[in-house]
Parts: C-alpha cells; structure tokens; sequence
C-alpha cells in the first residue's frame, strides 16, 4: 500500500464509492483515442466529485480478475464464454485505444486496464495533490 503525506480535516465522513469496472464499461468510446485519455476522463470524474462540498472522500474501486473460482467465472463457463480466449493487449498511455468493447470482453485486458488507470489516477493525485485537492493525512492505494 503506498500512503502519501495530506491532512485530513472533517466534522463529516462521507464517501462517495466509484465502481471502477462499471464506470470504465460505461464510457462513451467516442470520447477518447488513447489510453491517457480513458484515465483522463477518470481523473476528472474523481476531481469532480472530491471538489462536491458534500463529499470528503473518493473511492475508486475495481474488481479482481486474479481468482480462478469466482462467481463470475463459473458463471462465464455455464453460459459458454471465454474470456481469457480474448487476445490481451498492451496498455501503453499514448497507444490508441482498440475497438472498446471488443477490448473489455478478455480478463487480461480488464485487469491491466484497471491497473493502468489506478496507477494514472495515483500519479494525478501525486503531482496535483497541493493545487487541486488540498490538504489531506494520507491517500493509500
């Protein structure tokens, strides 16, 4: 877990939790060409919903695609589908983005899209943390 130096000052502890997975599904692939792109549009989401005077913390969260005997792949297996026979790409930030749901159906290319944009989405916080996020205790991812 890496933790970064902020303080974190508040009467109130709301949380606005966002399904990484199900954001990233929704995306119109209209509106970016390249990997960087994807996670910028994340990061602004995120950026936004910090800067709502009613949430204190942002929450990001994915699903894992490291677990052989989960439910979703029990259920893949009963309907016939093979997510893992779907080709992984490589998630370079200035690389163009493949055809977008063709891209989401293989597992390999979930989990390293979900790595991508939290590493993206970290290294954000990291170099704009004192300008737009103000001052907080500690970020852990």
């Amino acid at each position: 877990m890496l933790e970064l130096p902020l303080n974190i000052q508040t009467t109130r502890n709301t949380v606005f939790i966002f399904d990484g997975m199900a954001t990233l599904q929704a995306l119109n692939d209209s509106c970016f060409k390249t990997f960087n792109d994807l996670a910028e549009i994340i990061v602004k989401r995120l950026s936004r919903k910090l800067q709502n005077s009613d949430v204190d913390v942002v929450a990001l969260v994915f699903d894992r695609y490291d677990v052989d005997l989960s439910i979703k792949t029990g259920e893949r297996q009963c309907r016939g589908t093979n997510p893992e026979s779907a080709s992984t790409y490589q998630i370079i930030g200035n690389r163009p983005v493949p055809n977008y749901r063709q891209f989401l159906n293989g597992s390999g290319n979930k989990a390293a899209l979900d790595d991508f944009v939290m590493r993206y989405v970290l290294e954000d916080a990291l170099t704009s943390a004192s300008s737009q996020l103000g001052d907080y205790n500690k970020v852990r991812w």
